[in-house]
């Protein structure tokens, strides 16, 4: 009993510096590994870089068949896709080479936007957080897992597009809960609009949230039974709006390219023309920190081809679907990358940290259909008095009908199950990458399920036994990120 309530206690303590205590805890994992790790320590970041470096020394966006950016091993160019944060990027190290050279600082400054972007995660986590939960340790393990998991820490701390992603969607799902909450007036029509616009400019790979933002916008309208005219003036306001920050972009790919608004047709036919092949170059360099002398163990044998028709997938190879999830172990190597997997995907977790990891999310999830069970056991039986006790669960801090709730919790579902069709479908069609990376944009969804399966699974515990069992999880969820930063990461890709 003593020992619940100290964590009692020291939980309560700690709730009101919560904010602060994230910030700097965001600001202390990116900045030291964005600071000290070597460029081109983690994937694409090379790729990206070019791009920063052009945007700076020339203040002009670079067109994807621009040779100064397209990359000599794969033949294209990341400038044919939206390119927002690489574009940010140039421009504030434009400002910081105005006063130093140092290698550290520009290399920094390259990597600052995406901790400004892991920022504005957490800080609209945190606002979803108090819609979702009520006040209480589950909201704060909510915060913590969902923010403070390593790999969504990691890719704050280098070049990528997945920390803008990250941002816009979780800018998207609060613009959802206020939206419900105030009827979609025009400030919430206009931060969703925001939302999306960052969204397009960031990451195909999240784009279902733009699908599942219509599926809820108008469902939640005609569950309310707004008027078709009001409906209309709201959507064109959302419309303009997105078109304002993210047309001008596909209008201009497809000038450049021919009519291809999203730039994959392009950039494929580039990457088939110009990408290397197994004999184009016996050995081939692509871990070496620039400024320092390549060795052997940082190069590796050129065993496969980059072109798209000739790369290692299973489209290509005649596998199948499962055979690639399975046999080829897509499934284990993203479900591990989405907890922690850094450098070239060559450093990865404790084993025993992946465990605990799933072992919390799947006790959460399967909470969740625990629930979903129970309570049809419940309807069937009509008991009715059991049914009223167990509503509680799945609540949220805003008061939602049941139509508004279930078209919230379709919206969640719809957009990270679209994340994780596209990720497969790259992977079988495209390019064989299985990294966690790529469904991050999940996390929202999949922690705000998780979480509340783990307070139904823990209901019926005294509050002593429950308090302990959290405080460990928050205690661990704390610890890894730090331990895996200064014991593997900084070791292993600094000088």
């Amino acid at each position: 009993m003593k020992k619940g309530e100290k964590f009692k206690k020291i939980f309560e303590k700690l709730k009101g510096k919560g904010s602060l205590f994230l910030v700097l805890y965001v600001i202390l994992f990116c900045g030291t590994a964005a600071l000290f790790t070597y460029r081109n320590s983690a994937p694409d970041e090379e790729l990206r870089y070019d791009i920063v470096k052009y945007v700076s020394e020339n203040l002009q966006i670079p067109s994807g068949d621009d040779p100064a950016v397209r990359n000599s091993v794969w033949g294209f160019s990341y400038a044919f896709q939206p390119i927002t944060s690489q574009i940010l990027a140039g421009l504030v190290m434009r400002g910081v080479t105005t006063f130093t050279d140092s290698y550290h600082i520009v290399i920094f400054s390259a990597r600052f936007i995406n901790i400004v972007w892991i920022l504005v995660y957490a800080f609209f986590v945190l606002k979803i957080s108090r819609k979702l939960f009520k006040k209480g340790i589950y909201r704060t393990i909510f915060v913590i897992i969902t923010t403070l998991t390593p790999q969504v820490l990691y890719i704050g701390s280098y070049i990528n597009n997945d920390a803008m992603a990250m941002a816009s969607v979780a800018m998207v799902i609060y613009a959802w809960l206020i939206g419900i909450e105030k009827k979609w007036n025009y400030k919430t029509c206009i931060l969703l609009a925001v939302g999306i616009g960052l969204l397009m400019m960031s990451y195909y790979n999240a784009y279902g949230y733009i699908l599942a933002s219509m599926i809820l916008f108008f469902g939640v309208s005609i569950v309310r039974k707004v008027g078709i005219k009001e409906v209309l003036k709201k959507s064109a306001v959302v419309i303009w709006i997105v078109f304002m920050l993210a047309g001008w972009w596909f209008i201009r790919s497809a000038v450049l390219y021919n009519g291809d608004m999203l730039g994959l047709k392009t950039a494929r036919e580039y990457s088939e023309k110009y990408a290397m092949s197994k004999s184009a170059e016996p050995m081939q360099c692509v871990m070496a920190p620039e400024g320092r002398k390549k060795t052997l163990k940082e190069c590796s044998i050129l065993s496969e081809s980059f072109k798209p028709s000739e790369r290692d997938t299973s489209a290509n190879k005649g596998e199948t679907l499962g055979y690639m999830l399975y046999d080829r172990e897509w499934t284990k190597n993203v479900r591990h990358s989405f907890y922690g997997n850094f450098g070239y995907m060559n450093l990865p977790m404790h084993f025993e940290l992946y465990e605990f990891y799933e072992i919390m999310v799947g006790i959460g999830l399967f909470g969740v259909f625990g629930y979903l069970i129970y309570r049809l056991y419940l309807r069937i039986y009509k008991k009715k008095k059991e049914k009223e006790e167990l509503e509680p669960v799945f609540n949220t801090e805003m008061k939602l009908e049941k139509e508004e709730k279930r078209l919230l919790y379709t919206a969640m579902i719809f957009g990270a199950v679209t994340v994780v069709g596209l990720s497969i479908y790259y992977s079988f069609f495209l390019d064989f990458q299985p990294q966690g990376r790529y469904i991050l944009p999940i996390m929202i969804p999949v922690m705000f399920f998780a979480v509340k399966g783990l307070e139904f699974i823990l209901k019926d515990l005294k509050g002593w036994l429950r308090n302990i069992i959290l405080g460990i999880f928050i205690a661990v969820f704390i610890f890894t990120p730090l331990f895996e930063l200064f014991a593997y990461i900084l070791p292993n890709l600094t000088y």
